[in-house]
């Protein structure tokens, strides 16, 4: 079954069913001194199917073991390029799993562009170039979209956000996903540059909150000063802190 038949089989059984999709999202945000991350994650397993059909497990199990719902979920995922650049990836289990081959190949043979510190404009003119290669060659689909991100004390943040259509641009902040539209208006509005990176990541999680109906869990990425210009995931470290002060500022 291809991609394709997959996607357009899941999207009838939605209707029929009337099941509840919900995909996750990312922000980058450029601050004063680093790069700040943050991710809204669902239970995918859990939170696809609305109340009345947990009442029938066996029917729940069935679909979700059938048309592998759960890797059709559009879902954002975190790496790290060498030590001091992320790769948000956003789409379905098979498109990030493919971006993540493709990354990997092209560090692998253009070292020379990657060494002593990755180059995130040819990464993302290659990563671009491979994604539009394969699509053409195979039966290979990329709805998805990537952003990259790094930070340096001489040369400040960059970002690149890479859409379905495997376009890449530079952008100071940028939304990743669901949603993406308005948060990236809403990050238009503010200037992160004047911020630094935990206030930036603040500002940023009340922006995820007013775009979400539902509760969430949240990771959180980053790449500044305080971790020597090195990638570092602090959602076990730093997600109560940001929060606690969101639920401040909030009364």
């Amino acid at each position: 079954m291809t991609q394709a038949t997959q996607k357009l089989i899941f999207s009838h059984l939605s209707a029929l069913f009337d099941l509840k999709i919900m995909s996750e999202s990312a922000i980058v945000l450029s601050s004063l001194d680093g790069i700040g991350i943050i991710v809204k994650k669902i239970d995918s397993t859990e939170k696809i199917f609305p109340f009345e059909y947990e009442k029938d497990p066996l029917m729940t199990e069935n679909l979700k073991s059938k048309f592998k719902i759960s890797t059709n979920i559009q879902k954002c995922e975190v790496k790290s390029i060498g030590s001091s650049c992320a790769i948000i990836v956003f789409g379905i289990f098979d498109e990030r799993k493919k971006v993540f081959e493709i990354v990997t190949k092209i560090i692998k043979n253009n070292f020379k562009f990657f060494t002593p510190k990755i180059d995130l404009k040819i990464l993302a003119d290659y990563i671009e170039s491979e994604i539009n290669k394969l699509t053409h060659t195979s039966d290979f689909e990329f709805n998805g979209e990537i952003a990259l991100a790094t930070w340096n004390l001489q040369s400040g943040s960059e970002i690149y956000f890479i859409d379905s259509s495997c376009q890449n641009f530079r952008y100071k902040s940028c939304a990743v996903g669901e949603a993406k539209n308005p948060i990236n208006l809403k990050l238009a509005r503010l200037h992160f540059e004047s911020l630094t990176v935990n206030e930036s990541l603040t500002e940023g999680l009340k922006i995820l909150m007013d775009e979400s109906e539902d509760q969430f869990e949240f990771e959180v990425t980053r790449i500044c000063s305080e971790t020597e210009g090195n990638f570092q995931d602090e959602s076990k470290n730093f997600c109560d802190e940001i929060l606690k002060k969101v639920i401040r500022d909030s009364f």
